[in-house]
């Protein structure tokens, strides 16, 4: 009976919902996963990573770029060791979470979006540019309540405004109860 409990309370937290950072980082990686087609790239080349203004949530995208180049066999470089052939800097524009509470009726948990939005640049030691375009993503799952990683903006959306839903509810369920009599 107590490894069957065990095996539950496993299994629970394996399913658990990432983190803000992680679930950011997801959005990120999977969007750069496409874009990394579109770039000029050969895979026996090294790159450095970095971001060309200083920005809060800067080392979430890092981190996500990062993860990708060395997931496809790149060799990724600090800045200070010198010798890579391309540098790939970015610029993030919007980074952030909004939660939003479920309604009364229906829907357990909290509704969480991510967003991410950076501009990419690739290019040499000398600067010449080989490519450059946006990084764009979105996404959504459902958390059991907000994270509240002060680390991250986020915005989290209240019930105001939602006492509409139990009158439309209520409505709903007066007009069937008529309808079958």
């Amino acid at each position: 009976m107590g490894s069957l409990i065990i095996l539950l309370f496993l299994s629970i937290r394996a399913t658990a919902a990432p983190t803000d950072v992680a679930f950011l980082e997801d959005i990120a990686a999977g969007r750069f996963r496409e874009v990394l087609e579109e770039m000029p790239l050969r895979g026996d080349r090294s790159l450095m990573v970095e971001a060309e203004k200083d920005h809060p949530q800067a080392w979430v995208l890092q981190d996500a770029l990062t993860s990708v180049l060395l997931e496809r066999g790149y060799t990724v470089l600090s800045g200070v060791e010198g010798g890579w052939d391309y540098r790939l800097s970015f610029r993030v524009v919007d980074i952030g979470l909004w939660y939003r509470t479920p309604g009364k009726f229906w829907r357990k948990g909290v509704l969480r979006r991510g967003r991410v939005s950076a501009f990419l640049r690739l290019s040499d030691p000398s600067g010449v540019v080989y490519w450059a375009g946006w990084l764009e993503g979105t996404g959504e799952d459902t958390v059991p309540e907000p994270e509240g990683n002060p680390s991250l903006p986020r915005e989290v959306l209240t019930d105001r405004g939602r006492w509409l839903e139990g009158i439309l509810v209520l409505g709903l369920l007066a007009g069937l109860v008529s309808l079958s009599l």
